[in-house]
């Protein structure tokens, strides 16, 4: 019998008989494969008692009577099952799993998840696509959410000069475009006919600074406006904020509708100067757009932001208000020889006269104002191009800090002090913090740091620098006159010139505005450090302190001028400061007496000093008698009283015994007149052999026995009246039995 290629349906034949049977076989394998659906998909069992028309497509490996048909199309009918083998491409949805599945040829599969939906050419969403719009969607609007963490939505050009962007558009002509246009910095661009274009914004793609190139002006209402429509689309009204890529640009609060510099402005937070007119080329002078960034700040400060790159700056810029801190992206490249290289930074660099000062942090003259305190300096560089005379001032201000600095090349002095006249509270600068700090004045005679006052009765007080270097040519590296209690720890100073590494100054005014209680812990130097005394002022430096001195390349010890005082620990010269029993360990006098100033006070206070004539000193609380017990080169302990103490004869309380030489050390021996010894090897007057010792004098020219031996000698016989002659008697002992003991009894023999 004929049958259909595709189904395998009986064909009727010509003449043939029954032809019904034929046909209804037929209609009964269509009705089984036509809207095919089966009860369950993978059946592996047989119905206990299936229904006409019920079909099942088989598992693999089913049992019972659908055994050996594992894979087919079973459908019962007439009583019986019938089989028939799926074709590819067949369709056919599994009433267990509500699914629609397709025939491969193989397998059966989801046709939701059959082949590669990526590979659809074409994809519209309630609406046409076509070949430039493959993907067309006609909502009011489209959702893309995440998978569980982050969501991302990339689009990829194929080169630079191709465009990447969002297109924004009304009646579907363009009103706003932003992305990657035609290059790889980032454009927001605007049209108002969807014909020109006109830029914006731009993001240059390497530094991330913004040009606004139809913006004209710096600090215009329009400016702002302008600024404020493009960055923001016209914030309204409360807390807001515009940010820009070198920092927060403008900050307002609630209830202000205008930005700075405008009417009714309440400003907070950080301010840039690029907003304010700072071009930052190295040309254009960028010191009246920082000045007006600060004074546009409220009375209670802010930060000002400083961008990278080199502001060239004309005149000095002055921060009067309190809490004012500028920030900066440091950046500088500080080498300890030439060429000293600055690599890019916040930079501020002197364009302005010859001797100028770059930046004071001051307060504001008057009996009615106070000290101005807080804010700062930070990871800024200070220029002064050797033009500049000072790179920082410090005027009476309280509890600022100042870190990650490099203050470059002045004429006159890197780092200066000084206070304001008329102030209703007290004017020292004090409490500041100076941290990671690095001077570099090679520029002649400059110095690196100067603390003092124009103004007596007002001291630098009480500040403290931490890790700061300094390099000056033949100018003094930390110069201290007029200031008092102020600490540096860790610093290094190289004059390269020949200057001196710290001065101690003293005062032609009054002893009390000398430099005092001025402490170093750890200063590496390979040059001078002076303590100046009265030899070159009135009243001379005093009370301060040195310890931990590195003195590279083997410098001498400081020199401390006479009149002056300053106490050392742990430096050469002086070794050690024992302050538990007020006492100095010096390699000459002129040390011991300086670190004697550290101990005195109270109580009773010693010095030792190990140099040729070592010796010991004994002081009082007032340092206004002293006992030197002194041992000589010749090996001689004098005990002296010095110039100024108590006159008398010294008094010992037991007997002592005189020092014991032989004939030869007494031959050798250089004494002032009035000493006495005893020769253990001497020979007595008047004997030739065997002597056993005796004591002599010396009166300024030779040695004289003082006990001669019976009948001997002519003259060598010390008289009640201090004259030499023979002994009485013609060789008697000329003196008495019992003053005879007594002498003996020194020698310890009798």
């Amino acid at each position: 019998m004929s049958e259909t290629p595709l189904l395998s349906l009986p064909i009727l034949e010509a003449s043939q008989a029954q032809k019904h049977v034929t046909h209804n076989e037929a209609l009964l394998l269509l009705d089984a494969a036509i809207q095919l659906s089966v009860k369950i998909r993978g059946a592996t069992a047989p119905p206990m008692a299936p229904a006409a028309g019920d079909r099942y497509l088989l598992g693999s490996s089913p049992t019972g009577s659908w055994t050996g048909q594992g894979g087919k199309l079973a459908v019962f009918q007439s009583g019986g099952w019938i089989y028939s083998q799926p074709r590819e491409g067949w369709r056919l949805w599994a009433e267990d799993e509500d699914k629609l599945f397709v025939f491969d040829g193989t397998a059966w599969h989801d046709l939701l998840s059959f082949g590669d939906i990526s590979s659809v050419s074409l994809l519209g969403v309630n609406t046409t696509a076509d070949v430039g719009n493959r993907l067309a969607v006609s909502s009011p609007a489209v959702l893309l959410t995440h998978s569980g963490s982050d969501h991302r939505l990339k689009i990829n050009k194929n080169a630079p000069a191709d465009t990447g962007s969002l297109l924004f558009q009304t009646g579907f002509s363009g009103r706003a475009e932003m992305g990657l246009s035609g290059d790889d910095n980032y454009h927001l661009k605007v049209s108002a006919d969807g014909a020109t274009w006109k830029e914006a914004l731009v993001v240059d793609r390497v530094t991330g600074a913004v040009t606004l190139p139809n913006t004209t002006g710096s600090d215009t209402f329009a400016t702002r406006a302008a600024l404020v429509t493009a960055v923001a689309g016209g914030l309204a009204r409360g807390n807001g904020a515009i940010t820009h890529a070198a920092g927060l640009a403008y900050r307002w609060s609630s209830g202000a509708t205008s930005l700075p510099g405008l009417p009714g402005l309440v400003t907070s937070g950080d301010v840039s100067v690029l907003h304010y007119g700072a071009v930052v080329d190295g040309a254009t002078n960028d010191a009246p757009a920082i000045q007006a960034a600060i004074d546009a700040l409220p009375a209670n400060g802010g930060d000002i932001l400083l961008p990278p790159g080199v502001l060239a700056i004309a005149s000095t810029i002055v921060v009067s208000k309190s809490n004012v801190r500028l920030l900066g992206v440091g950046g500088d490249n500080r080498h300890d020889t030439a060429p000293f290289i600055l690599n890019a930074g916040s930079r501020l660099k002197w364009t302005g006269a010859v001797g100028g000062t770059m930046l004071r942090f001051t307060s504001t003259s008057g009996a009615s104002n106070p000290k101005m305190t807080g804010g700062g300096l930070k990871g800024v560089v200070l220029d002064a191009a050797a033009v500049a005379g000072r790179c920082l001032e410090i005027w009476s201000w309280n509890s600022g800090r100042f870190e990650d600095l490099l203050l470059y090349d002045p004429t006159i002095v890197a780092l200066d002090f000084d206070v304001v006249a008329s102030l209703a509270d007290a004017r020292d600068a004090q409490e500041n913090v100076f941290s990671r700090i690095w001077i570099t004045a090679l520029s002649g005679s400059a110095d690196g740091v100067r603390m003092g006052s124009s103004t007596p009765g007002a001291n630098p007080s009480y500040n403290t620098f931490a890790n700061l270097v300094v390099q000056v040519n033949t100018g003094t590296g930390i110069a201290l006159s007029n200031c008092d209690n102020n600490h540096f720890k860790h610093t290094r100073v190289t004059p390269t010139g020949g200057g001196n590494a710290v001065v101690f100054n003293g005062s032609n005014t009054n002893a009390a505005y000398v430099a005092r209680d001025n402490v170093f812990d750890h200063l590496t130097t390979a040059s001078p450090v002076i303590v100046r005394g009265t030899t070159s002022f009135t009243y001379a430096a005093g009370r301060n302190h040195l310890t931990n001195l590195d003195q590279t390349n083997g410098t001498v010890s400081p020199t401390v001028e006479p009149g002056a005082r300053m106490s050392f620990g742990f430096i050469d010269g002086i070794r050690n400061l024992f302050q538990a029993i007020k006492g100095v360990f010096a390699d000459s006098e002129a040390n011991a007496n300086a670190g004697y100033d550290f101990i005195a006070g109270t109580g009773v206070s010693a010095a030792i000093v190990n140099n040729a004539n070592a010796h010991l000193a004994f002081l009082n609380s007032a340092n206004s008698i002293r006992w030197l017990l002194r041992h000589d080169s010749n090996s001689v302990m004098t005990l002296d009283m010095a110039t100024g103490g108590t006159s008398g004869a010294f008094q010992v309380g037991r007997p002592v015994r005189p020092g014991n030489f032989t004939l030869a050390q007494l031959a050798a021996l250089t004494v002032a007149a009035g000493n006495v010894t005893y020769v253990s090897d001497g020979l007595k007057v008047g004997e030739t052999s065997g002597g056993t010792g005796n004591l002599q004098y010396f009166d300024g020219t030779a040695w004289r026995y003082i006990i001669p031996a019976s009948g001997g000698g002519t003259s060598n016989f010390l008289r009640a009246d201090g004259t030499w002659a023979a002994p009485p008697g013609g060789g008697g002992s000329g003196i008495s039995l019992g003053a005879y003991r007594r002498l003996r009894t020194i020698e310890g023999s009798f």
